[in-house]
């Protein structure tokens, strides 16, 4: 390997940066109700980003025959039925993609997906229910090993739980009940590892699936992790260890290097952050920030520790898979434009060369549609990764000796397609503000606003008020500026104030009635920033934005006593309040009137609050569905067909 630094730029982005603020958007709305910081706002990482744990070698899985069940109903073969080649993964959440024998597995917001890679069929395997929350899953033996977290039951805030899904028949098993959310499932040599925050279990698995006997910690590989170490905040410990041929685990301080059975561990002593690294066999890449907005790559001997510079950008990467001598990345999207959208690259380890490798092209109206890593995967001579077109999210495929900006495959159907394609269009307003020094740009703001497409007087009262949304929110920005120049422009610490306002999605549609969801998002530093929502109840005859008075006809002492009842019942079974549930139905109660925030959904009329208003940060958005039937309703609600 050279030894010299590859400096790269990897993206221009001029002066139109913006923050995409918050990933798997939708999903998280959906599944607020169960109140786990998986359901909270995300800022975008402005520090070392969160690299996904990867790994490129082979797992040997032994097979059993499997049929599944063609289109007509009648058994055919599929390349299910003979799983003997390799399993690989982006060990983690399984948030990119699991390969067995010729499919490929993988999560979108609220399912997992199969793809055969030489018909291209794509299918939902897996849908999980409103309020279930998947972790991690694995692909062995003919069957999907997954867990879900749900909230159920009157006495209990949270269940957590293993199933297997089989491949051939698609029943589902319950195997047992887990006591905290799986963020690694892995299956090999007929024993199945489950692991989590205080969660370490090992199971001999059955001819069937199912599980045998629970083996004691002490007896399984995480018993062998050295003394004052810990399992990796992400990544599957016995994958790594039967992979890569050395135990990868972190102390209080830094990340720890082991040998298989336990013995040898020696600290890497600057590497502090380890979900920047990305292990394989033989080595592992590691992320450093300079202090001066620069990224370095460096390259570690697994044995000697040694490193090597591979390369090093201004434009934060994220690494996401190591295959055959590539280290493949993308530049963190809060720094993306729509125009550029997110751009993955290759990395040759042997020279450090960098190159473009894929690309996630979008469009206003567009940005919180596709996942995190776009389900990036490389496997063979093809890369896979999720596409934009017309609203709708895809699969694309685009082959690896293809020049960037090649012909790519668009696999049908869609993963997701926004019901925006059936009402308009988006479009986006930018704006940059400096200091008043003058030589820094003090804040930058990015503005959708939805377009109804068509003609008449109901058409133009909608997009009037859709305009003014954008304009006024423009607007702010010379307040905001403002402010800024006496809080930050002249500090030490300055950074660039972002503001995003996104369309979000269509909450409700029928022929009559539509209700839109814009979500913003401003950043100036720290953990964290400030979301914030805005709901359109549109009455599309008339163009009417409707108030919460135009929709229910019961008296405000009504609406209390529902709305704080479900907000009691809520927290009683999630405890996600910053009060008791008693003290927390009189605040609500005291505070709910024809002004309170709502949006439309097919189920019921959702009550909600902004972060910290009744709940920690972490909560998001809390929020409750009062049923059409329990309110004096004086529209009729229709779900279009």
């Amino acid at each position: 390997m050279t030894s010299g630094i590859k400096k790269v730029k990897l993206v221009k982005r001029g002066n139109n940066k913006i923050e995409v603020s918050i990933v798997r958007r939708l999903e998280i709305k959906r599944n607020i109700k169960t109140y786990t910081a998986a359901a909270a706002v995300t800022a975008f990482a402005v520090f070392m980003p969160l690299a996904a744990t990867g790994c490129s070698r082979q797992a040997e899985v032994d097979a059993t025959a499997a049929t599944v069940q063609g289109e007509s109903g009648a058994k055919t073969e599929s390349d299910l039925a003979d799983l003997k080649e390799d399993t690989l993964t982006a060990i983690g959440s399984a948030d990119t993609m699991v390969e067995s024998g010729s499919r490929l597995f993988f999560k979108y917001r609220g399912g997992i997906w199969s793809l055969d890679k030489e018909t291209d069929k794509l299918e939902q395997i897996k849908e999980f229910a409103e309020g279930e929350l998947n972790g991690s899953f694995w692909v062995y033996r003919g069957g999907l090993y997954y867990d879900i977290n749900s909230a159920k039951g009157e006495d209990s805030a949270r269940m957590y739980a293993l199933y297997r899904l089989d491949l051939e028949t698609g029943e589902e098993t319950h195997l047992t009940d887990l006591v905290n959310q799986a963020s690694g499932i892995y299956a090999s040599r007929d024993v199945l590892y489950v692991s989590g925050y205080n969660l370490n279990q090992t199971f001999t698995l059955k001819e069937d699936g199912s599980l045998g006997e629970e083996l004691p910690v002490e007896k399984s590989i995480f018993g062998r992790i050295p003394d004052g170490c810990k399992e990796l905040y992400r990544g599957v410990l016995p994958y790594m260890v039967e992979h890569y041929g050395y135990m990868p685990v972190q102390n209080d301080k830094c990340l720890v290097i082991a040998n298989e059975d336990g013995s040898g561990a020696r600290e890497v002593p600057e590497v502090t952050n380890t979900s920047s690294v990305l292990f394989d066999k033989g080595f592992f890449f590691v992320l450093f920030q300079d202090g001066n907005g620069n990224t370095q790559c460096y390259r570690y001997d697994s044995k000697t520790l040694e490193k090597t510079m591979l390369f090093e950008s201004p434009d934060n990467p994220q690494l996401i898979q190591y295959r055959d001598g590539y280290l493949y990345f993308r530049t963190n999207k809060a720094y993306q434009t729509v125009s550029e959208g997110t751009q993955f690259y290759k990395a040759e380890v042997e020279t450090g060369e960098v190159s473009k490798a894929a690309a996630i092209m979008t469009e206003p109206g567009t940005l919180n549609m596709y996942d995190d890593t776009g389900n990036f995967f490389v496997t063979g001579d093809a890369v896979y990764c999720q596409e934009i077109k017309d609203y709708g999210v895809y699969i694309g495929k685009t082959l690896l000796n293809a020049n960037d900006g090649g012909e790519k495959t668009l696999i049908k159907p869609a993963l997701y397609q926004s019901p925006i394609n059936k009402l308009g269009h988006v479009e986006a307003e930018k704006k940059e503000l400096p200091c008043s020094c003058g030589d820094k740009t003090a804040l930058e703001m990015y503005v959708e606003k939805l377009v109804f497409d068509g003609d008449g007087d109901a058409i133009r009262a909608m997009n009037k008020v859709m305009e003014e949304r954008q304009q006024a929110l423009l607007k702010s920005g010379d307040d905001m500026v403002s402010y800024l120049d006496e809080a930050w422009v002249h500090s030490s610490d300055f950074r660039t104030t972002t503001l995003t306002y996104e369309i979000a999605g269509i909450n409700y549609l029928d022929a009559r009635y539509v209700c839109v969801e814009a979500d913003g998002y401003e950043y100036s530093g720290g953990a964290h920033g400030n979301p914030f929502r805005d709901y359109f109840v549109f009455d599309r005859e008339t163009g009417k934005q409707l108030t919460l008075s135009d929709i229910v006809g019961n008296p405000v002492e009504e609406l209390q006593k529902i709305v704080s009842k479900a907000f009691r019942e809520l927290a009683e079974k999630t405890n996600f309040a910053f009060e008791a549930p008693e003290d927390l139905e009189h605040t609500v109660a005291d505070d709910v009137s024809y002004d309170s925030k709502f949006y439309l959904t097919p189920e019921g009329l959702v009550f909600y609050y902004t972060p910290y208003e009744i709940a920690p940060y972490a909560e998001g958005f809390p929020e409750v569905t009062i049923p059409y039937g329990d309110l004096d309703m004086k529209i009729e609600i229709k779900t279009e067909s």
